[in-house]
């Protein structure tokens, strides 16, 4: 490759880069957004500390701290993928289609 292929490269990288990074710090600010990854999160918790229960016989043998960490951990890992993106902003959808779809719940 010449020096000068590189170069067009590196330029498209660094832009893809840039438009990313713009489009994260956008989904961030949206409220919607927020409110959709949490939700998304509390069901996971709640489906994960439900799973971890059902693993006793008997309430007595139900390892609490186990239910807690294992439920913590899948909320947080919920959360950071849905920085990849959320099913429920359809295909091409941008956070302003969310935020006006969850207005339209709240009515």
């Amino acid at each position: 490759m010449v020096s000068g292929q590189w170069s067009v490269i590196d330029h498209a990288a660094r832009a893809i880069c840039r438009k990313n990074e713009e489009r994260m710090i956008g989904m961030l600010k949206q409220k919607a957004w927020w409110r959709a990854a949490l939700i998304r999160a509390l069901k996971t918790v709640c489906q994960t500390a439900a799973a971890t229960i059902g693993t006793s016989a008997l309430i007595e043998q139900v390892n609490w701290l186990t239910v807690l960490s294992a439920s913590a951990l899948a909320g947080v890992l919920s959360l950071l993928t849905s920085l990849a993106g959320l099913p429920e902003v359809s295909a091409g959808a941008d956070c302003g289609q969310l935020a006006r779809a969850a207005e339209e719940d709240d009515a």
